[in-house]
């Protein structure tokens, strides 16, 4: 009776939710319920039917996420395996995502043609924003893997170093004349005399501590570019705490065990925002990836007035996780838009380098100058750095196949062309 009301349970837990369990860190896509609306005889033939139903019920299991954690605390405990895609584990406690390996070691370099490219309509939009009196600056965030290089396993790193997006375009940045910040080099050369980790070792992100520590110079370095007094900011107390939150833990909750990792403690600062002088009419737009959003989550509101997030330069803060309600950019007058702002901060992290700044300078190039027209090609292999999933697939085949990701690239473009010409006639 005892084995039977065990096998009842999880049915039990599914229709009556009768026990609370503390939900799955992540973002998943389950199934549908179980149903026999997909039912027909060729589906149930070949087999496919069964293993739907079976795909439906193991994603509607009750008891799903605690069974999930378990299954995740043993494979850890005893083998230290993780099941938090994309994420691997690292030596010293540190953990790593598997797309900033691939950038830092050379995977995802997408050719110096395009880059160079992309520096020169880059060099071009500053000059020509600034001729309407508008500033620009780059902003390039810090890398874990370019931190704790030694931490990586080395079995995923190619050595020698191949070349790399990052250090492709920021040995390039000055000779351009582009206004930067390098915050990924800034990180390295306080390694050794910092007081407190910039990173932690379960986060993806900077540390709270290296992120708050980080403000002011991106504030100082706006105002030198631009000659406008900005927000000075301050870290007036220090608070330790092994109790993590927010991006010092980021991966340590996506991997969904029982019990938490290893106890480490972090400062957690406290900081005051002096706005004097600080023209409250200044606005500005900001161009950038999860970094920033970090940003506006711990501060509690915006650093600049008046601005505006263009989350990887197509969805429009804070409507971005709603998938009922997610607001896109709407890039008609891109011009005029740009005209609202008095300063237009681009930032972007060592994972978003194959797709540098998701079609800024592009898009802007194209704006400034109404004639100039890239070809259909240059505007399919943007698309496929810009979708990551996609992207991703091609440099494993690229890989694979012992060639130039670039070359793959293209081929992929072209392929994508003549499809999409064959169905329009």
């Amino acid at each position: 009776m005892l084995i039977l009301l065990l096998f009842c349970l999880p049915y039990l837990q599914s229709e009556l939710q009768f026990a609370k369990e503390k939900p799955l860190s992540g973002y998943f896509g389950l199934l549908a319920e179980p149903s026999l609306d997909s039912f027909n005889l060729g589906s149930w033939k070949k087999g496919n039917f069964q293993a739907e139903i079976t795909n439906r019920v193991n994603d509607h299991l009750g008891f799903r996420p605690s069974l999930l954690r378990i299954n995740n605390q043993l494979d850890y405990s005893l083998f230290g395996l993780t099941h938090a895609e994309g994420f691997v584990k690292g030596e010293g406690r540190n953990f790593f995502q598997d797309d900033y390996i691939s950038e830092f070691d050379g995977r995802f370099f997408i050719g110096r043609g395009v880059l160079l490219k992309k520096l020169w309509k880059l060099k071009d939009v500053q000059d020509s924003l600034e001729a309407h009196g508008i500033h620009m600056l780059l902003v390039i965030e810090p890398c874990k893997v370019s931190y704790f290089t030694e931490s990586v396993p080395s079995h995923l790193l190619k050595q020698p170093l191949r070349e790399s997006n990052y250090h492709f375009i920021s040995s390039r940045l000055d000779t351009y004349g582009i206004h930067n910040l390098d915050l990924n080099s800034w990180f390295r050369l306080m390694k050794d005399t910092s007081r407190y980790p910039l990173f932690s070792p379960y986060g993806m992100h900077w540390s709270v501590y290296g992120e708050h520590l980080s403000l002011d110079t991106v504030m100082r370095s706006i105002e030198r570019v631009s000659g406008i007094t900005m927000p000075h900011i301050r870290i007036t107390r220090i608070r330790l705490s092994d109790s993590l939150y927010q991006t010092d833990n980021d991966i340590g909750r996506l991997l969904n065990l029982v019990w938490e990792l290893r106890k480490v403690s972090l400062p957690y600062p406290g900081i005051s925002i002096g706005r004097k002088g600080v023209d409250t009419s200044l606005k500005t737009l900001v161009i950038g990836d999860s970094y920033y959003e970090t940003i506006l989550r711990d501060v509690r509101g915006p650093l600049f007035p008046g601005s505006e997030f263009w989350y990887y330069n197509s969805m429009l803060y804070p409507y971005i996780y709603d998938d009922n309600n997610t607001r896109m950019v709407d890039k008609s007058g891109i011009l005029n838009k740009y005209g609202k702002f008095k300063v237009i901060l681009l930032m972007t992290s060592g994972i978003n380098f194959h797709s540098f700044l998701w079609n800024f300078m592009d898009e802007a190039y194209a704006a400034f100058h109404p004639g100039y027209k890239e070809p259909p090609v240059y505007e399919w292999e943007n698309a496929i750095r810009n979708l990551r999933p996609w992207f991703e697939k091609v440099a494993v085949k690229a890989e694979k196949r012992g060639r130039p990701l670039e070359l793959q690239l293209h081929d992929e473009a072209e392929w994508m062309l003549k499809q999409n010409a064959a169905r329009a006639k």
